[in-house]
């Protein structure tokens, strides 16, 4: 029998901001918005496929973290995430580091269930897991429901998809039903991030999704911003993505009181609450539209009129300016004089003056 090791060479240098923004990988709207959902206390998931920019992604997150908030990090084996920081040979951050060890002895085996069990008793701001991919899922996430922020990745395809493999992780803990765990995990993390690997092997923040819960218990998968591909193409041999990120939609109602509990500055809520580039969020366009309707309509049957007839007689006084829609309508009748429903529109209109 041989030996196999496994030995992965981890940068010491965590990326900034500016090059998540220069490589095109996410906007600095994106990056804050994660960053400021983290310090206020929102959990948030990293999700995405092998080498998709997961790790490097949280590592510049955790950096955005204040230094008087207290961090408990849970990694598998080895440690990735270089959270301690110091000024003048002094460390000036809190950081609990904590790493699993493999054993064949129960008893000295020491896994990520384990290490999340114990976390809590560290009265920790925020828990980092590494990596979540067994059954430490389900701890992870009771964590996270107690009002800790928890940050952490996760192997899945979309935002979407996301949750469906948290209950999935879930249940090799515990026997549950799929709902009943679904309702745990979109309560314990309201933000996922999915970053993917392009086929020009650029990686991008392809979407940051929201999940809201409604006043009646069901759930709204709100996404908050997209990287769309406007067009794909090969140049001498040369895979060529071309696409842009852009915001869809702002933070919904319970994500904006959450954050204000936590104690966010009011200028940052109106920031995140209101819409982008003069782009309305698709809710409050359909409720505008409904009301616009309903209001129209309001106002033909209070005032008795008929559509057909007022749009018909609002046409015909755009060609004859000069003759009133009543006056054309007493044409038609002859020397009968029925009022059309734009004269009685007037007439009432008269009234109310």
């Amino acid at each position: 029998m041989g030996v196999a090791a496994s030995i992965r060479i981890v940068n010491p240098q965590n990326m900034k901001k500016e090059d998540f923004i220069d490589g095109g990988t996410a906007t600095e709207e994106m990056l804050d918005f994660l960053a400021e959902c983290i310090r206020y206390g929102i959990s948030v998931c990293v999700a995405g496929a092998t080498s998709s920019g997961k790790t490097t992604l949280l590592g510049w997150l955790l950096t955005t973290i204040p230094d008087n908030k207290r961090i408990y990090s849970i990694e598998n084996g080895s440690r990735e995430l270089a959270l301690v920081r110091r000024k003048e040979g002094r460390v000036v951050n809190s950081v609990i580091h904590t790493l699993t060890r493999d054993s064949e002895n129960e008893r000295q085996r020491i896994d990520q269930t384990a290490l999340l069990d114990m976390a809590l008793r560290f009265n920790p701001d925020i828990i980092v897991v590494g990596e979540m991919r067994g059954p430490e899922a389900n701890a992870a996430q009771e964590a996270a429901r107690t009002g800790v922020a928890v940050v952490t990745t996760i192997h899945s395809m979309s935002c979407d998809a996301t949750y469906r493999r948290m209950v999935s992780l879930c249940k090799r803990a515990v026997e549950m039903r799929d709902e009943t765990l679904m309702g745990f995990v979109t309560e314990a993390y309201p933000i996922v991030a999915f970053c993917k690997q392009l086929e020009n092997k650029e990686r991008r923040l392809m979407e940051i999704m929201e999940c809201e819960i409604l006043p009646d218990g069901t759930r709204s998968f709100r996404p908050l911003f997209e990287y769309q591909i406007e067009e794909n193409r090969i140049e001498n041999g040369k895979f060529i993505v071309k696409g842009s990120h852009r915001r869809v939609n702002a933070i919904s109602d319970s994500l904006r009181r959450r954050l204000m509990e936590n104690g966010m500055p009011q200028e940052m809520l109106v920031r995140l609450a209101a819409p982008l580039n003069g782009r309305r969020d698709r809710k409050m366009i359909a409720i505008e539209t409904l009301a616009c309707a309903g209001l129209v309509t309001g106002l033909f049957l209070l005032l008795n009129l008929n559509i057909s007839e007022f749009t018909e007689g609002l046409f015909d006084s755009f060609i004859h300016p000069r003759q009133g829609i009543r006056e054309k309508s007493g044409n038609r009748q002859g020397n009968e004089r029925r009022e059309s429903c734009a004269g009685r529109f007037w007439k009432h209109r008269k009234c109310l003056n």
